[in-house]
């Protein structure tokens, strides 16, 4: 008798650290989902820095003007796309940047878009890539010497990119642009 319950217990044990050893293994598996993978992180980078840089040449204003300080504001249609795409420490950078203002629910900007930046090639190197927060960093080519329609000299700008989750969506939480 003392044979058998020594036998169920030890199988017992044994079946315990068992399903204890799988249950780590399925949580680490778990964790790994929320964190994306390089190609998909690229792919998003790439997303959010197109849509950067067309919130700064493709700003969408119209009439009714306000006047302010003695220039001419025009009502900024899209300002809720950005909300979309900026965090909050984001969107009060590109609202100074853009001199945007707010009057009764309505946002304003007096400065016209901005020219796109031109350059020959863009690449994106990954910092790294976490569940919450993602980091690159983009680097524009730009030739500054031709030769035979050959670049013989290009210039090299990087600029820092950062996304972080919030409220489960990507947004920018970072860029710079030289």
């Amino acid at each position: 008798m003392k044979k058998i319950i020594t036998m169920c217990i030890l199988i017992l044990s044994l079946t315990g650290c068992t399903l204890y050893i799988e249950e780590s293994k399925n949580a680490t598996k778990n964790e790994s989902k929320d964190i994306l993978s390089s190609e998909k992180a690229l792919e998003l980078i790439k997303e959010k820095y197109e849509q950067m840089e067309k919130s700064y040449t493709e700003i969408s204003g119209t009439y009714p003007t306000i006047i302010e300080d003695n220039k001419t504001y025009y009502t900024l249609v899209n300002y809720e796309e950005l909300t979309k795409i900026y965090n909050e420490k984001m969107l009060k950078k590109y609202n100074e940047e853009n001199n945007i203002i707010q009057k009764e629910n309505t946002y304003y900007s007096y400065l016209l878009p901005k020219t796109k930046a031109e350059y020959d090639d863009i690449s994106y190197t990954e910092i790294s890539v976490t569940e919450n927060k993602i980091k690159y960093n983009i680097l524009l080519y730009k030739c500054v010497e031709k030769k035979d329609e050959k670049c013989n000299n290009s210039t090299l700008t990087t600029n820092q990119f950062e996304l972080e989750k919030e409220n489960n969506e990507w947004k920018i939480s970072n860029y710079e642009v030289n």
